[in-house]
């Protein structure tokens, strides 16, 4: 089945993420967008008016991309395995990296704008709320101690981590090229070490070592710094050992 054609509102989004992710969103204009991609201003606001549709339209992308994250992992009945927990919280990590420049500018986005606080405290309750119900699954199935504060408030800590760790990232590491799947190993480790205590020694163990395999084999190399050397090295043994096996298959 052909693939569907790229459309100039498609090629607008894709740019104007990127843009808005390199330079900041304060640092980027509609007339910029329209240059970068070669077309004229009256051709991008035929599609957009100006560059809050375009924000306003990147925004439903990103309600969409998470949506499909938070349900395609945890499935009714189906027990949650430190690999699902490892595939979780990297595809949650991605997502809000590729749509980082909205995160860093929730303030100016949020303030002025009504509609755009109304969709995103949705999206925002909507995120917590699957977060809780993966953690009440494991902790049904026996593979999360309870806390002694409710789930809704450990969901909670949880994303305000990862919106702490977009911006950390990006200080810490300004250049997207080297440290894009760095950035994603860091931020699934911070946000696992705040639930880290209420799992078992050895589920948090195959947590990291999966964790690793999957970055590695997907993504290359990643920073090591913030797990074990010895899950690390098994799980890059791992990894060339099925490298090799598919290339002989």
């Amino acid at each position: 089945m052909p693939k569907p054609a790229v459309t100039t509102s498609d090629r607008v989004l894709e740019a104007s993420l990127k843009l808005f992710n390199e330079q900041g969103l304060a640092n980027v204009s509609a007339l910029a967008v329209a240059k970068h991609l070669g077309i004229s201003s009256g051709n991008l606001a035929y599609h957009f008016k100006g560059k809050n549709g375009i924000v306003t339209a990147i925004l439903k992308r990103l309600e969409i991309d998470m949506r499909k994250v938070l349900l395609g992992v945890a499935k009714p009945g189906v027990s949650f395995l430190p690999g699902d927990a490892a595939t979780y919280h990297v595809q949650v990590i991605q997502t809000l990296w590729r749509y980082r420049f909205f995160f860093n500018a929730l303030a100016q986005l949020l303030t002025h704008d009504a509609a755009m606080r109304k969709r995103f405290m949705r999206l925002q309750n909507n995120i917590v709320d699957a977060i809780k119900g993966v953690f009440d699954a494991l902790i049904v199935e026996g593979q999360m101690n309870d806390p002694p504060f409710s789930t809704q408030l450990l969901a909670k800590s949880c994303w305000m981590i990862w919106l702490s760790w977009l911006r950390f990232e990006q200080i810490d590491n300004p250049d997207d090229e080297v440290v894009r799947n760095v950035a994603i190993y860091n931020g699934t480790v911070q946000s696992f070490v705040v639930v880290q205590s209420y799992f078992s020694r050895s589920f948090t163990k195959s947590f990291f070592t999966k964790l690793a395999r999957q970055l590695l084999v997907n993504a290359g190399p990643v920073s090591t710094g913030m797990a074990s050397p010895k899950i690390i090295q098994n799980a890059r043994g791992r990894a060339a050992t099925s490298k090799r096996r598919h290339a002989t298959a």
